[in-house]
């Protein structure tokens, strides 16, 4: 990172941690002491202890949330009678939201960036409250398509928080915890979820998930960031692009995340094909799978934190890019539903390591002012690939099956890891 990005951001750092006025009502002593105790965490003033701790209370509640929906949605809209085709559509969701990246994070620029991650998620995770009134696929589609697209507000406003929240020597161990307890969450929801799938369906289970994911939206609300300087005139989204497409090392950032995101994509859509029609997973087992896959994220979240505090995020990212086709290809192999726990556990740590590093590699390399549009110009890319690559995708499934559509993703995942290896060097 320059000396030109460490330096403009330390006076928001100091601002937030110097402040006057308790974020978080009349008495930040006492949560302080509590979290002091804890040695993993690393030292930071109290109040940016505080913040910490509401971030770490929202990702807890949204672990719960997404670990109660997000596996099972693709499962869910396939035994409704959803085509592969339809299916793709549901997996294609999160690319909705992120599409429109770009545009949020010039919204957000140089505004408190909190409110665009509280009420859009409250929003967002208020609408599964209506699965009891939704019993066709398309029906359910467009719902998973409405939370995507309002939900992924959140996503740039995050980086923008965690840029104005955590100092840099120790974001990537801040970042990592907190991932850590939504992994932890999300382990439990889906251990919960599966059961209680079969015994209820989701009209009961996702509408009681709703509820921990908009209580999880609403703890953010208790973080008060510093108070932003005068921002210099917002770009335009012209103008972000240019600014992200014309940082050389950026631009190979882009290139080798689209080409494994692409692949990513493209599995997603498979994989529901590949438990029920294939394997024949029942809920429980799905559950189980999640669980796994977010066990490994755990681990993932605490080692590659650290991987990134001592290296950089640009170093860990080239790492997981270069193994990430080890994932699809183990898909493609399994031969029941319990031997893709490998393949499953393969992925949450390798997702772990590039969910960090991309952001802290774009703290990295982008100026300060341009950091939320860097973010932009990246998860818009990712509403670009999520789009395009399972609806690819679904088309191809429709005649080949989920296992030739598995290896496809390894080949676009394998030209992601040959791009980092080449041309993302420290």
């Amino acid at each position: 990172m320059s000396t030109h990005s460490r330096t403009s951001t330390g006076h928001l750092r100091k601002a937030f941690w110097e402040g006057h006025s308790p974020p978080f009502g009349n008495s930040p002593t006492r949560p302080c002491a509590i979290l002091r105790s804890v040695r993993w965490v690393p030292p930071l003033r109290p109040r940016a202890r505080l913040a910490f701790l509401w971030d770490l209370t929202g990702a807890l509640l949204f672990g719960i949330f997404s670990g109660m929906v997000i596996p099972f949605l693709g499962v869910t809209a396939r035994r409704m009678g959803a085509s592969p085709f339809l299916v793709s559509l549901v997996v294609a969701g999160p690319a909705v939201g992120l599409l429109l990246a770009a545009y949020w994070s010039v919204v957000v620029a140089g505004r408190n960036p909190v409110p665009y991650l509280v009420w859009p998620g409250v929003l967002a995770r208020s609408l599964f409250l209506l699965t009891p009134a939704i019993t066709h696929p398309d029906a359910f589609a467009v719902l998973v398509l409405a939370y995507h697209a309002v939900n992924g507000i959140t996503t740039p406003a995050y980086a923008a928080t965690v840029q104005l929240l955590y100092p840099q020597e120790s974001r990537g161990t801040l970042l990592g915890l907190v991932r850590t307890g939504l992994s932890c969450a999300s382990i439990l929801g889906s251990l919960l979820a599966g059961p209680l799938l079969e015994r209820f369906g989701p009209q009961v289970v996702l509408p009681a998930a709703a509820l921990f994911g908009v209580a999880g939206a609403l703890a953010y609300s208790r973080i008060r960031p510093p108070r932003l300087p005068a921002s210099p005139p917002r770009p335009s989204l012209r103008e972000v692009w240019h600014a992200a497409w014309a940082d050389g090392r950026f631009r190979w950032v882009l290139v080798a995340t689209f080409a494994f995101g692409f692949g990513g994509w493209t599995m997603a859509p498979a994989l529901p094909l590949l438990l029920v029609d294939v394997l024949q997973a029942r809920h429980t087992q799905v559950g189980i799978l999640a669980a796994i896959s977010n066990a490994a994220s755990v681990v993932g979240f605490f080692l590659w934190g650290r991987t990134i505090d001592q290296s950089s995020g640009l170093t860990t990212l080239r790492r997981a890019l270069v193994l990430s086709p080890l994932t699809p290809l183990l898909y493609a192999l399994a031969p029941s539903a319990w031997v893709a726990l490998m393949p499953a556990a393969a992925d949450g740590f390798l997702i772990a390591a590039v969910e960090l590093a991309w952001m802290t590699t774009t703290m990295e390399l982008a100026p300060p002012h341009l950091v939320v549009h860097y973010a932009g110009a990246y998860t818009s890319l990712i509403g670009v690939r999520g789009i395009l690559a399972p609806l690819l995708a679904g088309v191809l499934l429709e005649s080949l099956g989920p296992r030739p559509v598995l290896l496809l993703s390894a080949a676009w995942m394998a030209a992601a890891g040959a791009t980092a290896w080449l041309r993302l060097r420290p």
